[in-house]
């Protein structure tokens, strides 16, 4: 018995349920095909998929493949890429043909030109996506001082590029911060975890929960841990923030507020500029003197990163920098020094939630001696006239973040 032809062993398989239709919303097929001619193998699959085809030239090139429990519509694009063909939709219709064929069509259409004005993004941010959708006859002209982009290109590109740029050019959302930096007593440190209700938890201060914090923020932090907490987005923190400091036990020194993009950078920073002697190099002593500063500053940083699931990410860095000991130089002057005290950390809140970040502390020990001239140096008796007075005093630096989604 003689071989049957490509295109009868094709057919056969076909009506023998060799490609194992499924219909379904999202059917499936299994097909094994010997040279097979490409033009008629598509025109299957097209008509199994109930897709309109046309082949603009004829093919005749033939297949041999084995697939099983594949996309029809993948089997159809692999069919096509096998074959070296390019498929393009027009008017919902799919066209198959060679590359040559695509580009001689695309010489012979008119070009037009478009004018693109974006509103939320700037044309540099776009220009490389939509360059890389030109044909080989499309120009590109940013115009920066208009935020605009000059298109020229046949007119199924420019329907692309204005879909693309549609999609690209949307506003930014934006995030509001408000701050709360406090210096606070051990007493101002016990009486908030006693209103948070704050309890001592996991070693690495971090836990979170709707009913307010969960870090022990008055523990005193030996080994300079990090602690961070979390309010309920319905704490009233002004309120408890300003009784705490009516009654004396800390001071809320900052409260900055910044409104910033989504992945953009804020900076807010007081503090002052410390003048000091600065001597430039000379032979001997003939340096120039020059008068030189040094920022000592509270800064903090943070950038904002909203998350699908509406949850802001923050990238938070707080530094606090205080004058310390004055250095006298060899030529009169002084040099001061900066004692730096800083924290950083990446945290996700919710939207309205506040963050409370701990750690830092401060010690000041003074000594205070009160006498009354010449009758305090009375041997014996001296010590009736003089007081002396002992400070011992641990502040801690608590900085309070309340991330809020602007609409």
């Amino acid at each position: 018995m003689s071989k049957p032809s490509a295109s009868w062993a094709l057919i056969a398989i076909l009506w023998l349920g060799g490609m194992g239709w499924v219909w379904a919303e999202d059917p499936r097929v299994s097909l094994t095909v010997e040279e097979a001619p490409v033009g008629a193998l598509l025109y299957q699959l097209a008509e199994q998929a109930e897709v309109s085809l046309i082949l603009a030239e004829p093919v005749e090139s033939v297949l041999s493949l084995s697939v099983a429990d594949q996309h029809l519509d993948d089997v159809l694009d692999l069919v096509v890429a096998l074959a070296g063909l390019e498929s393009r939709e027009l008017n919902g219709v799919r066209v198959v043909a060679s590359a040559a064929y695509w580009s001689e069509h695309d010489q012979s259409r008119p070009l037009a030109q478009r004018a693109f004005a974006l509103l939320h993004r700037d044309v540099a941010d776009v220009e490389e996506v939509v360059a890389a959708q030109l044909s080989s006859r499309g120009q590109l002209k940013a115009d920066a001082s208009a935020n605009r982009l000059w298109v020229q290109d046949t007119r199924a590109v420019l329907e692309m590029v204005e879909e693309t740029l549609a999609s690209l050019d949307q506003p930014t959302p934006q995030v509001l911060i408000e701050s709360r930096i406090v210096i606070a007593n051990r007493d101002f440190n016990r009486a908030l975890g006693m209103r948070f209700g704050i309890s001592r938890e996991a070693s690495d201060g971090l836990n979170g929960g709707s009913g307010g914090a969960r870090a022990d923020l008055a523990t005193a932090n030996a080994t300079g841990e990090i602690n961070v907490s979390l309010l309920s987005a319905r704490y009233r923190l002004d309120a408890e923030l300003s009784a705490l400091e009516a009654s004396g036990q800390g001071r809320v020194i900052s409260s900055p507020r910044i409104m910033v993009a989504n992945r953009a950078e804020a900076f807010i920073q007081q503090g002052v500029a410390i003048p000091f002697e600065a001597v430039q190099a000379g032979e001997g002593n003939t340096g120039a003197v020059s008068v030189q500063f040094r920022e000592a500053v509270l800064a903090l940083k943070t950038t904002p990163l909203i998350l699908s699931d509406g949850r802001i990410q923050l990238d938070l860095h707080i530094t606090q920098d205080t004058v310390g000991q004055i250095f006298q130089t060899g030529r009169g002057g002084s040099v001061p020094s900066i004692d730096t005290r800083a924290l950083g950390t990446r945290v996700w809140v919710e939207d309205g939630q506040t963050l409370v970040l701990g750690g830092i502390f401060q010690e000041q020990d003074s000594q205070l001696i009160a006498a009354v001239p010449g009758l305090s140096q009375i041997p014996g008796l001296g010590r009736l006239f003089q007081r002396n007075s002992h400070e011992d005093q641990r502040r801690e630096l608590l900085v309070f973040i309340t991330p809020t989604l602007l609409p």
